[in-house]
């Protein structure tokens, strides 16, 4: 109804990969400054990715048309994804003054409703920006997706996101 009546309406999922997620998590357990940011719900809800990423889909799939589509938005890179979706917006409207040189096209890389970036069979993690990846030591490569089956050591304490992901590997491997 909205879009029939001229609304543009833009429906943005900002998506961040598993690793990177935990990478997040232990900055924020570590850091006082960002220690506010971690809730005990979220703390649970690792152990629920899986299921959570199953209800996206499903959302996708039943809210996804042609007259609203989702964009998504591969959200690794804070940055990136947000000079990206305000590139989409202004890419998507025409308006007075619209320079056509200044508002490229969004990164079809990390942006769009490509059923790989909706339903996710594509790889997990995307690489940070080439310049803030030397700047910051992060490596510019997709990581495969890694699930770690227990993010906390012994005595509840928060490993490293590395450490649990090679736990993960290590269990599944029946190590």
């Amino acid at each position: 109804m909205l879009t029939r009546d001229g609304i543009h309406l833009f429906k943005f999922y900002l998506d961040i990969g598993r690793q990177m997620q935990l990478k997040r998590f232990h900055r924020r357990r570590h850091d006082p400054l960002r220690r506010w940011k971690l809730t005990e719900i979220d703390l649970a809800a690792i152990s629920k990715w899986d299921d959570y990423t199953k209800a996206k889909e499903d959302m996708f799939r039943f809210t996804h048309t042609a007259a609203s589509p989702w964009t998504v938005i591969r959200a690794n890179d804070k940055r990136r994804t947000r000079l990206e979706a305000i590139r989409s917006v202004l890419y998507a409207l025409d308006y007075e003054g619209k320079a056509e040189a200044v508002v490229a096209k969004p990164d079809a890389a990390i942006v769009g409703s490509r059923p790989d970036l909706l339903y996710g069979t594509g790889p997990d993690l995307t690489p940070s920006h080439p310049k803030r990846a030397r700047k910051t030591g992060a490596a510019c490569h997709c990581v495969a997706r890694a699930q770690p089956a227990q993010p906390f050591g012994r005595a509840g304490k928060f490993l490293h996101p590395q450490a649990a992901v090679t736990k993960a590997a290590a269990r599944a491997r029946g190590r």
